[in-house]
């Protein structure tokens, strides 16, 4: 762990000096601002990771912390992404330049920086899937919580007891889904490994804008998701029965909302 932790830290220490101005007393400035005793404690290590979030520029942050609802070692569609990144608002607009190609450098971006790895790239170089270090997505989880920005939640029993929904807006779940009402401030959906069927009552999330149902077995799915006022982007899960008919009318419905 210690030695995976090193390793961590000196890539997105990289990343840092790589983006600062070419001088020794910029460079010293960051080495001085953290502990430098890789040799000593993973706490060290911890504060390179931390200094080289609070290097990111404010529009990188809720885009780095979102990989905190990925499961562990997972490879992201960068196309799923830069969707989930838009729907939710982090995109700044630039100009008349579409917010997809805008988020497609932002996630650029957090790679020259070694926030994110790429895992594989496409034909004509741009990213395909990425995934980012274990160490930084534990960062990003503790980070995030903190914030109150979003919640994990890997069984039901630790959902009930910390209240999740009321200490984040965006929660992914890897288990059957939470038998709660609490769910009315709930802006973002994620279920990434559920494998048992269960069943979304989309009258219990009014203020929902995003649902990812990639990683999950649809039971039923209620069709009046179509009338969710916020509602951007929908994940769809491989076994929904119907598919087609559904998308058409959920299509038909968010046209006409």
């Amino acid at each position: 762990m210690e030695r995976s932790y090193k390793f961590a830290s000196m890539d997105v220490l990289g990343g840092l000096l790589s983006r600062r101005e070419a001088s020794y007393n910029e460079w010293l400035k960051v080495l001085q601002s953290v502990h430098w005793q890789l040799t000593q404690s993973p706490i060290q290590c911890a504060d390179i990771l931390a200094l080289s979030y609070f290097g990111l520029p404010f529009y990188l942050k809720p885009c780095f912390l979102y990989f905190g609802l990925f499961p562990e070692d997972l490879e992201i569609s960068a196309r799923r992404l830069i969707l989930l990144w838009v729907a939710e608002g982090f995109v700044q607009p630039r100009g008349q330049e579409p917010l997809e190609d805008v988020a497609e450098d932002y996630l650029e971006e957090l790679v020259g920086r070694s926030m994110v790895q790429v895992a594989t790239r496409k034909s004509n170089g741009r990213i395909k899937t990425c995934r980012v270090h274990d160490l930084l997505r534990e960062f990003a989880i503790a980070r995030a919580k903190k914030d109150r920005f979003l919640n994990v939640v890997h069984d039901e029993t630790k959902f009930r007891s910390m209240r999740t929904l009321a200490k984040g807006r965006r929660l992914a779940i890897n288990f059957g889904f939470p038998s709660t009402k609490n769910t009315g401030k709930l802006r973002s959906l994620l279920c990434l490994d559920v494998n048992e069927p269960i069943l979304i009552e989309v009258k219990k999330f009014k203020l929902l804008r995003v649902l990812d149902l990639e990683g999950a077995y649809i039971a039923k799915l209620d069709s009046a998701i179509g009338k969710l006022v916020h509602f951007k982007v929908f994940g769809a899960p491989g076994n929904l029965v119907e598919k087609a008919s559904f998308f058409f009318a959920l299509s038909f419905q968010l046209a006409n909302s």
